[in-house]
């Protein structure tokens, strides 16, 4: 965190971490100005159950950045999915992204306008211990770029609230 009021990565292991209380279904918006979209790392924002099952995470939820691309990946126990957003020329700027995990159905959402959408069902999962983290995923997955005004949502968006959302901005220049 810095004085200006977003956190500032810098593709190092930094990263900050929650263990918000969430439910089956959750959404979860931020913005993010990345320094080179392509060198970002596979940093990344979101939810991660750290328990195993089965050799395996248990959850995961989260939003990525490598190779141009945003990529929102889900997995529950030995089952994942993913879906990608081409985000060539997108760096130095701010951008929304809103990732929504219905309870059949996940959602990447790029500055109010659906990209993606994929069918995901997960075990019925016991949330406890579950932690939101934003930066990196461990010492060799940095995320090289700012995030700020990051919000958490014990349910699914409806597009309303989305484009509200996408209307407050940033929050810094």
């Amino acid at each position: 965190w810095n004085n200006t009021g977003y956190f500032d990565f810098n593709g190092d292991s930094d990263s900050v971490s929650v263990s918000p209380p969430i439910n089956q279904t959750f959404s979860y918006s931020f913005w993010v100005n990345l320094d080179n979209v392509s060198d970002s790392l596979n940093g990344g924002v979101g939810f991660v159950y750290d328990r195993f099952f089965n050799n395996y995470i248990e959850m995961r939820f989260e939003v990525s950045f490598s190779g141009n691309n945003i990529r929102l990946i889900t997995s529950s126990g030995s089952t994942s999915s993913s879906i990608f957003y081409d985000a060539t020329g997108m760096s130095n700027q701010w951008i929304n992204v809103i990732a929504i995990g219905g309870s059949t159905y996940y959602s990447l959402y790029i500055d109010g306008n659906e990209v993606n959408t994929n069918t995901f069902t997960y075990r019925n999962l016991n949330t406890t211990g579950v932690t939101f983290q934003i930066g990196s995923k461990g010492s060799q997955y940095g995320l090289n770029g700012k995030v700020n005004n990051v919000k958490l949502y014990n349910t699914v968006l409806t597009s309303s609230e989305i484009t509200a959302l996408e209307a407050e901005g940033p929050g810094v220049t």
